[in-house]
């Protein structure tokens, strides 16, 4: 259902086509492109996966697709965000407001922050509908207590009652899901959604938002850093690092065989269940100084497969295989190799 006051055309196959995204940020030590050149796709049902380490860009591709970014010190520099077949990288704050909640919604990082500490999980809950739906109070009270039912919250009736502060961790981002939730929006963007809570409760929390966006046939865009998150909930992955995107495609296919040598040290810096005793090689060196890229590839000062070329000529995103982008020179030699041979080994004798 449309939000008031917002019309937008549906016939897009896609809910999100972000093309050649671009961001500054102005900055004392002059601009700094945030985000460089940025292009996916998110579909109805589909969990599409922006990873990388901090500073990567992907939070912010995440906030300029919902308008948030703070327009006094970052502007759109490049590119088109549309929703539905509309194009959004420059809507008026109205339709933005409109957009969000109705049409998409965001599930932050810290619960905590997202909620008001002064009014109860069920007032907020019930202001949504009364004021996005048209509910009577009583109407509100009880799709609100029903959401909270979706969301599996123990005694959703008592906790309707309550505030923030006296949930759990976990029981906090249950309740910023059912907003996230509640007018049944097309698309569900999560930043980082499960940082802060221990492993289980992340595997609880990843597999709620899955089967409830999965039901809602929302599509869902998730950023995050893990990579564990993302091996048991995303059907697309792009990986990102220093405003670009170094590798996507379908997430088993990369993760087994992924093609750019920065996704094959995330992969060999990460533990898994299934190989405990396997060593951890963590990528030596840190992600570079925003406002002063290196020339040529960004990777090239912590990558074991660096050449002169790398270090004079920035490679492009291209297509390596079926559905598989990679931005490297030597992104066939990485496939055809796998994850866990020679570029694990050389990483860690470069340390």
């Amino acid at each position: 259902m449309n939000a008031p006051g917002t019309q937008l055309r549906g016939g897009d196959a896609n809910l999100l086509t972000v093309r050649d995204l671009a961001v500054d940020f102005t900055t004392g030590r002059g601009p700094l492109r945030a985000v460089d050149g940025v292009s996916f796709d998110v579909s109805r049902g589909q969990t599409v996966a922006l990873v990388g380490e901090s500073g990567s860009g992907k939070s912010t591709t995440g906030l300029a697709v919902m308008g948030l970014l703070p327009r006094t010190k970052s502007t759109v520099a490049d590119g088109t965000v549309s929703f539905l077949g509309n194009d959004i990288t420059a809507a008026h704050d109205k339709v933005m407001r409109d957009l969000r909640g109705a049409h998409v919604s965001m599930v932050f990082q810290d619960p905590l922050s997202a909620l008001n500490p002064v009014l109860t999980i069920g007032k907020q809950l019930r202001e949504m509908f009364t004021r996005h739906r048209g509910m009577s109070s009583r109407q509100a009270r009880e799709a609100a207590i029903e959401l909270l039912h979706r969301v599996r919250m123990p005694d959703p009736e008592r906790r309707y009652r309550q505030y923030p502060q006296q949930f759990s961790g976990g029981m906090r981002q249950r309740v910023v899901i059912a907003m996230a939730l509640a007018l049944e929006p097309e698309l569900i963007i999560a930043d980082e959604p499960t940082t802060a809570l221990d492993v289980t409760v992340q595997a609880r929390i990843m597999a709620l938002l899955r089967h409830l966006t999965a039901e809602q046939g929302s599509g869902l865009l998730l950023v995050t850093h893990d990579l564990a998150v993302v091996a048991e909930s995303a059907d697309q992955i792009y990986v990102m690092y220093a405003g670009r995107v170094m590798e996507s495609g379908p997430i088993r296919p990369v993760y087994t065989r992924p093609a750019n040598p920065y996704t094959v040290g995330l992969l060999a810096s990460a533990p898994t269940l299934s190989a405990v005793d396997r060593p951890l090689h963590p990528i030596p060196g840190k992600p570079p100084d925003p406002t002063e890229r290196p020339v040529g590839c960004a990777f090239h000062p912590r990558c074991p497969l660096a050449t002169a070329r790398c270090r004079e000529e920035q490679p492009p995103l291209r297509e390596i295989a079926p559905g598989r982008l990679s931005a490297c020179h030597f992104a066939e030699e990485v496939h055809a190799g796998g994850h866990d041979q020679s570029l694990a080994t050389r990483a860690a004798a470069s340390q």
